[in-house]
């Protein structure tokens, strides 16, 4: 307990200069820390005896009760539950209430990096159950459906972040909480008109908040009101598992499933093409199959010229 609270204290007063985690990062980092120190409780394990083996025998007990959650993502998180518990064990040796460390990170993974089962979209059905059902949460479904972001971005999403008049359609553009990497979306159709009509109708300002509670028309106090405005639009559409980074998962999936490129994906979701491929490696086919039907039917380098020359238009040769 005595490490738990000086964990903490130091996570709360770490300054920005020493590239500190966000707000919503230290959270997640004091979970582990309860859940490893609630482990110990439960079986009775003085601070003294913890040891390899008690860390693996924890790894096994998270898994069962993760996977036993109802939005459960695979049991990947217990990898970053180690990497905080690594660092929670640094300070204690460092305070000599522990002789070593329990861990060796060189033998774990690294959070993030074995995303085994993690993805977790909707499928056509429960995409449109989920439209049926949002009624005046429906700007929310379309915002998350379009664009893939975490929630603490769209949270964050102003309209200085819209573009109406980038690309084809328009874009939106955010650096993202978690990786601080520009995501960069191109505006759907769907998603633009309801971005359109919100503009008209609120005529906001460029640092206002996109996204608003629609039970009060006021900005979500904090992620856990958004977070249940969804869970009762899954109730409501009968739909179980129902969390604002299934709707990341389905927008990747979905664009993967559309032929988009793992680069561009990766992109839009200000992620790393590796990580694509790992987290969403049953949807990567379909994005190779339908680019060999570009292949096959798609508008070329050769049948451009072909086209311009029909029109009378001079082309320049390829060489080959």
């Amino acid at each position: 307990l005595e490490m738990e609270k000086q964990v903490a204290n130091k996570l709360r007063g770490a300054s920005s200069e020493e590239g500190i985690m966000s707000e919503s990062t230290r959270i997640r980092y004091r979970q582990s820390i309860r859940h490893f120190t609630a482990f110990l409780g439960e079986s009775n394990t003085p601070l003294d005896n913890i040891s390899g083996g008690t860390i693996e025998k924890f790894k096994v007990d998270r898994h069962k009760k993760i996977i036993a959650l109802k939005q459960a993502r695979g049991g990947s998180s217990i990898a970053l539950d180690i990497a905080v518990l690594h660092r929670m064990f640094n300070l204690a040796v460092s305070k000599q209430m522990m002789l070593k460390k329990p861990i060796d990170l060189s033998k774990e993974s690294k959070p993030g990096k074995n995303p085994k089962n993690g993805a977790r979209p909707f499928t056509g059905e429960e995409l449109k159950k989920l439209r049926e059902a949002a009624g005046e949460d429906l700007f929310m479904f379309l915002l998350l459906r379009w664009t893939g972001l975490r929630k603490s971005d769209v949270l964050s999403l102003k309209w200085e972040n819209v573009h109406f008049g980038r690309g084809v359609n328009g874009e939106v553009d955010k650096m993202t909480q978690k990786r601080s990497k520009l995501a960069i979306i191109p505006l759907s159709t769907e998603l633009r008109n309801a971005l359109e009509d919100l503009y008209r109708d609120q005529k906001p300002r460029q640092d206002d908040l996109v996204l608003l509670n629609s039970k009060d028309g006021k900005p979500f106090s904090d992620r856990k009101r958004m977070y249940e405005r969804i869970r009762a639009m899954g109730a409501r559409a009968g739909v179980k598992r129902v969390t604002p980074h299934c709707f990341r998962d389905t927008f990747a999936c979905d664009m993967l499933a559309r032929g988009t490129g793992i680069y561009e994906v990766a992109r839009m979701l200000a992620d790393t093409v590796d990580t694509v491929q790992k987290h969403y490696a049953q949807f990567v086919p379909a994005a190779r199959d339908a680019v060999q039907v570009r292949m096959d039917s798609g508008i070329g380098i050769e049948e451009q010229a072909q086209i311009a020359q029909q029109r009378g238009k001079r082309v320049v040769k390829i060489r080959g």
